[in-house]
């Protein structure tokens, strides 16, 4: 499950929509920042479900359709954000809070909702956006995990310290980073591992498909061990023909190259959308 976001263009306030199958002066802009009409709400009211639907079932998709292409922004939307799943929005939350963040950031420790839907005021977002700036000057590096190849060592993966990401995914498998480990998940049947080092070996068929085999085979510690076939190496990069080693470590990261911000700067992006447009901005 995750959380979308949008703000609304101003097309409907500057005359700039299509005709469509109302009449403009007709329509208006709901609580939810979605075009409505005045006229086919009436008849919802008055008719029951039946009667609607066989008066005006047609006008009505008719005009959700033209609400889709209404003006040259798709679906009406100047902006129009994935910010992330509610795990990638804990991680968020997580960091906000951290480090007396709730006093010095109380707009944007309250800004993400429980779930979806409702919409945050156009009043606050230039002060949010001022604290969000400052939050991501003084959090230029932070504490997080890399993903090296031994032999090069070369970090091929940063993740922040209570983050998470899938690097892949398929109806078949997944794998990806959970803080200090990687963790690669088969779906049939259903088996998960995780390891802080591990090692890759090209497929018998590895010349024609790409394919790797990774796995952990220690001796002393079979409860660890795993073998599972990759659909592609875990760095396109490297010499993936030979044997390869990779360990998860510590590290202190460039903020700006985490999944932390990533995620902000997709907010940082509503934020702006909703002062330009001085329209709010609505969750989904």
């Amino acid at each position: 499950m995750g959380l979308d976001a949008f703000v609304r263009c101003r097309c409907f306030e500057e005359g700039k929509l299509k005709p469509g199958p109302i009449p403009f002066e007709d329509l208006y802009i709901d609580d939810e920042e979605f075009i409505c009409s005045k006229f086919l709400d009436q008849k919802r009211k008055e008719l029951s479900s039946e009667q609607f639907e066989k008066l005006y079932g047609d006008l009505e998709r008719d005009f959700v359709d033209w609400t889709y292409n209404a003006c040259e922004h798709e679906d009406g939307e100047i902006c129009s954000e994935r910010v992330g799943n509610f795990c990638g929005l804990l991680s968020i939350g997580a960091v906000l809070s951290s480090d007396e963040g709730e006093s010095k950031y109380p707009l944007l420790n309250t800004m993400l909702p429980d779930g979806n839907g409702g919409v945050y005021p156009v009043e606050k977002a230039q002060p949010t956006l001022d604290e969000l700036d400052r939050f991501i000057e003084e959090h230029s590096k932070i504490p997080g995990y890399q993903l090296i190849d031994k032999e090069t060592n070369k970090a091929l993966i940063s993740c922040a310290v209570d983050d998470g990401f899938c690097l892949y995914s398929d109806k078949y498998i997944d794998y990806g980073f959970a803080e200090d480990t990687m963790y690669f998940h088969q779906l049939k049947p259903s088996r998960i591992f995780y390891a802080d080092h591990f090692c890759q070996i090209p497929a018998d068929d590895f010349e024609q498909t790409h394919k790797v085999v990774v796995f952990c085979d220690e001796p002393n510690n079979s409860a660890s061990n795993f073998k599972i076939t990759l659909p592609g190496p875990i760095d396109s990069e490297l010499d993936n023909s030979v044997l390869r080693s990779f360990t998860v470590q510590k590290a202190t990261l460039d903020f700006k190259e985490t999944g932390h911000f990533w995620r902000l700067n997709k907010i940082r992006n509503l934020l702006v959308a909703s002062i330009e447009t001085r329209h709010p901005i609505c969750w989904c």
